[in-house]
């Protein structure tokens, strides 16, 4: 892996990357690094041209395209909630 390039597992930074255009280079299966965990995930791999974007949205941008992901996110987060309240 080259120091340059971006890496995650976080469902919404992938999101957030690929609707501004961003392609994953490659998907690989591993565990997190630096976890306790020994679970395996799916890592994006990402141009080193992405962190930019990437940063923007771990930081809270407003911008409209972030704002519309971050309301789908909420939304999908309130949904589930509900559904584990509801359902045995």
């Amino acid at each position: 892996m080259s120091e340059s390039e971006l890496i995650t597992h976080n469902m919404w930074k992938i999101i957030v990357l690929m609707v501004h255009g961003h392609s994953p280079l490659d998907i690989e299966v591993g565990p997190i690094e630096g976890s306790k965990s020994r679970n395996d995930v799916l890592k994006y791999k990402f141009k080193a041209d992405a962190k930019d974007l990437a940063d923007a949205w771990d930081r809270g941008d407003d911008s409209e395209e972030m704002v519309v992901i971050r309301n789908v996110k909420n939304t999908m987060e309130m949904f589930k909630e509900n559904l584990r309240i509801r359902l045995p």
